[in-house]
Order: structure tokens, then sequence, then C-alpha cells
């Protein structure tokens, strides 16, 4: 089963191999990583070709629910 974890850092790859402004201590990062957090304890629908992208490699559903992205185990 794929950890939130693995979502996050899949998500936050995406976004920083397609937009070149996704660098490391950068305002966008920073927002792009509280708005994954937020999609993972469920509060927060994200949309998007980087999260759709995550979502596949991960093998979950495109449409998955905000209830089974906050039951997904932490990870490490």
């Amino acid at each position: 089963m794929t950890s939130k974890a693995t979502l996050k850092a899949r998500y936050i790859a995406n976004l920083q191999a397609t937009y070149p402004f996704y660098v490391e201590g950068s305002r966008p990062l920073q927002l792009a990583n509280e708005a994954a957090d937020a999609a993972l304890a469920g509060t927060l629908k994200l949309k998007g070709e980087c999260w759709d992208k995550a979502l596949k490699e991960c093998g979950l559903p495109k449409g998955i629910t905000l209830k089974a992205l906050a039951g997904l185990e932490a990870g490490q």
C-alpha cells in the first residue's frame, strides 16, 4: 500500500520536474508541501497534472476520496 510520504514525495518531484520555480527554500515549494499535507489529511482536494500523475505512479485512482487519502498510512 502506498504511504502518505511516498505520495507526497512523488507529487513534489513531479512539480519540481515540471516547473523550474519549485526549488528548495522557495515559497511555491513551501506552499506545495502545505497543500499536500492538507490533501493527505483529508481537508483539501488537490487537482492538476502533477497530482494526478503522482496518484497514478502510486497506484491510486484519480478520483480518490479525501477520506481515503486521510486513511493512508503515514509512512516514513
